[in-house]
This record gives structure tokens, C-alpha cells and sequence, in this order.
């Protein structure tokens, strides 16, 4: 496939569909946390039973709409392609692109920002960043800024809400249930939906 004329590509229509749930996410939630900081408050997700629904939506793009799409000519698209069929990578070469233009105050406050809100994504801190110095920071430098700090992105754990009132009958349950012996317990029948 990779020895098709460009031409060939413009005539091509690619498709995909994605699905949008109405209470939070698909079920991936990226939360930068250090390693054996999964069960920290701050890194977990709440649920809710069923879902809560959600919308499929689907669509499709030529060569052309991808141009459109991502704010380029088509003939930068057709270079793209071009550079992956003689290089095999669509990645400019080590040592290029601009040096960090991040000041050490900078890095301070990207890195603090993560330890209060650790679901916040590398895109609202670059535009939050530029803000501040007044100078286009890239959502790439902030997250390999991130990442040198030993921080990794990973699923937040998911766990369910309980309210007050429930966690209240859960311990009163424990406390009373707790010196039950061995023969009240075989009688007993756990069970569970799914």
C-alpha cells in the first residue's frame, strides 16, 4: 500500500466513529501520578451505575478534509506522506525545533499545578503557561517537562461514590456483624449483579 501514487491517497476516504458518554468519560481518565500513588484521592475517578448513556457518532475524510481539518494545505499533507514512504517516519530529526522556552519559575508552577489537580491535561497548562510569559509554550514541552519530573500518565482507578449516609450503615454492619462466628457465616449466601 505504501507504493501508491499520491494521487491514488486523494481518492481514499478514511472512517471512524467514536462514542461520547454523557457522565464522564469513555472510561479513561489520564490522571500524572508517581509510582504507588494510585489509591491518593486526588488520582481516583468516581462512577456511576449504568453509565448514564452516551451518543455514537461516526464519520469519514479524504486526503483533502484531513488538510482541512488540521488547518494545512493539502500539498503539506501530500509532503507528509511522502516523507513516510522515503524515511518511514513522519518525525523531523533529533536535534531540531526550538529550545525550552520554559524559565525555571515556570517549570515550578507546571509541576505544583499537577500535584493539586494531577487530572489536568498538558494542553490547559501549556495555554495557561503561555498566558503567564506571553510566549507560545507547546502542550509537548509541558508534557515531557511532566515526565522528566518522574511523573507518568496512567488511568485514574476507578472507584464508586458512597455517600455519608452509607458509609455510616456500612460501619455500623461491620461493627455489629464482627465477632460472628464461623457457623453464622456458612449460612449465610453472598450475592452480586453485573
Amino acid at each position: 500500500m505504501l507504493n501508491k501514487p499520491e494521487t491514488y491517497w486523494n481518492n481514499v476516504l478514511f472512517a471512524d466513529e467514536s462514542k461520547f458518554k454523557i457522565f464522564g468519560s469513555d472510561g479513561r481518565i489520564i490522571v500524572w501520578r508517581r509510582k504507588n500513588e494510585e489509591l491518593n484521592p486526588k488520582n481516583l475517578v468516581g462512577t456511576v451505575k449504568y453509565g448514564g448513556g452516551g451518543v455514537l457518532v461516526w464519520g469519514y475524510m479524504s486526503a483533502s478534509g484531513l488538510a482541512k481539518i488540521v488547518g494545512r494545505y493539502h500539498t503539506c499533507i501530500q509532503k507528509i506522506i511522502g516523507k513516510f514512504k522515503s524515511d518511514g517516519l513522519i518525525e523531523n530529526k533529533s536535534g531540531r525545533g526550538r529550545k525550552c522556552l520554559l524559565s525555571d519559575v515556570a517549570r515550578r508552577k507546571i509541576l505544583k499545578e499537577i500535584k493539586i489537580n494531577p487530572k489536568v491535561s498538558a494542553v490547559k497548562l501549556a495555554a495557561e503557561t503561555s498566558q503567564i510569559i506571553g510566549r507560545s509554550v507547546s502542550a509537548e514541552t509541558v508534557r515531557n517537562l511532566i515526565i522528566q519530573a518522574g511523573y507518568k500518565s496512567r488511568v485514574a482507578r476507578k472507584k464508586p461514590f458512597i455517600s455519608l449516609q452509607n458509609q455510616k450503615k456500612r460501619l455500623e454492619f461491620a461493627k455489629t456483624h464482627q465477632l460472628k462466628t464461623n457457623n453464622f457465616w456458612n449460612k449465610v449466601k453472598f450475592s452480586d449483579e453485573s
